[in-house]
């Protein structure tokens, strides 16, 4: 069986996480930063609730800092409805502070009142020039409001102050590599500190340019240094793929999970690579073990039917493929493998149509082609598996020269690696 190209684990950038992930620790910390509070009577929601001395507090004696902690507290809960109350309340009471216009613009990010959020981090940065969270804030903010521009810019303004932000670093390079501006995003960390995240950034940045020898350099060059790093491994062990060092990857990834056998991302990769190299026999119980534990899982089913389809299961394999295709009804591969169990059991309609959609999907498979090409042969449509089998032809030539070009790319990194 072919290679499945459709099939090799990329390094995708990773999700941008909601700022309420990244920043919500900072309710926390007001708690215990407005150690002096003072108290004041409060015109809040009659839903909201924080602990009796903070409340009694508020109640007795108008103050900025009770005002926050109460705050601070709801957040931390996210409990935002009541956290803005309290911020509005200790803005109120000081226009100035430029902490509780951060803390009442974090409170409405994490509401979901994003536009609002904006106007608030951009007064706390108004009065505190050097105010380095606000910047990071206002960034992801406008990130989610699809401005990037601007995001780039609130960001760019915080490595201003701090060069050596990991936050503002992070977002900027995953926001320039998104951008395919791959360039500007490897100069930006290419002094940047030793962090895990900076790295795999550097690392993605260096594939997705097409450098994938120096994107393995960077993370061999992490994992020496962090060898139980899982992350790591598996965007090293991805990077291998694409350089089609598959059995590096494969070594690589077996090591990760002998050293994480409870690991369930390293587990489906090193799966995923098994069933690259066509090898069934290591792959099956794997593949059995992930069905039994998540059988409604997309990747247990679809992984367990290409394998069944390998070893003549195709009966087996069209029920997972079908639940498969029902979960994820545009995954190529999954089509296409749907297609050839129908055709190994003579059902030639139900096989052109899985068949036809792969190629929908992507036209540039030769394979698809070709079996599309001999179940119309055998639906007596001869005239059309001529197409279908020019079409193999000319995809098989421009597959064959690309796999060419990365593999002698793969040996070059090989003889490299060995001196």
């Amino acid at each position: 069986m072919p290679l499945r190209s459709g099939e090799t684990v990329s390094i995708s950038p990773p999700p941008v996480e909601p700022i309420r992930s990244a920043m919500i620790h900072k309710f926390t910390s007001l708690v215990f930063v407005f150690l002096c509070i003072e108290g004041t009577a409060r015109t809040g929601s009659a839903t909201c609730k924080g602990p009796e001395n903070l409340e009694a507090q508020v109640q007795v004696h108008p103050s900025v800092r009770a005002w926050g902690a109460l705050g601070g507290w709801f957040g931390e809960r996210h409990e935002y409805a009541c956290a803005i109350s309290a911020f509005q309340s200790a803005v109120n009471l000081d226009q100035t502070s430029a902490g509780m216009h951060y803390f009442l613009g974090l409170s409405l990010y994490s509401s979901g009142q994003v536009d609002a959020s904006i106007a608030e981090f951009r007064r706390s940065i108004e009065l505190d020039q050097n105010e380095v969270q606000a910047r990071l804030a206002l960034g992801v903010a406008y990130h989610q409001l699809a401005r990037p521009v601007d995001a780039e810019k609130a960001w760019e303004g915080a490595l201003a102050i701090d060069p050596n932000s990991i936050t503002a670093l992070d977002w900027l390079a995953k926001t320039r590599i998104a951008d395919g501006q791959f360039g500007a995003a490897i100069e930006l960390l290419s002094s940047a500190p030793q962090d895990e995240d900076l790295t795999l950034d550097l690392a993605l940045a260096y594939s997705q340019s097409g450098q994938f020898d120096k994107s393995a350099a960077t993370l061999s060059a992490a994992l020496a240094k962090s060898p139980t790093a899982v992350r790591i491994s598996s965007a090293l062990a991805t990077v291998y793929v694409q350089s089609h060092r598959y059995q590096d990857a494969t070594n690589l990834v077996r090591t990760t999970l002998n050293a994480h056998p409870n690991d369930e991302a390293t587990e489906l990769l090193y799966l995923r690579l098994l069933v690259l190299q066509d090898d069934d026999a290591d792959a099956q119980p794997i593949a059995q073990k992930m069905l039994a534990e998540h059988p409604k899982d997309f990747d247990a089913l679809y992984l367990s039917g290409v394998v069944e389809n390998d070893e003549q299961q195709y009966a087996a394999a069209v029920e997972h493929l079908q639940a498969a295709a029902r979960l994820n009804p545009t995954h190529y591969d999954v089509r296409f493998n749907l297609g050839t169990a129908y055709a190994h059991l003579r059902q030639n309609k139900e096989a052109r149509d899985q068949l036809e959609k792969a190629v929908a999907l992507d036209s540039s498979k030769a394979e698809a082609h070709f079996h599309l090409a001999q179940v119309l042969r055998a639906l007596g449509q001869p005239a059309d598996a001529q197409t279908q089998l020019k079409l193999f032809e000319q995809c098989q030539q421009a597959t064959t020269t690309l796999a060419l070009g990365q593999t002698k790319a793969g040996q070059a990194a090989q003889a490299l690696d060995a001196g």
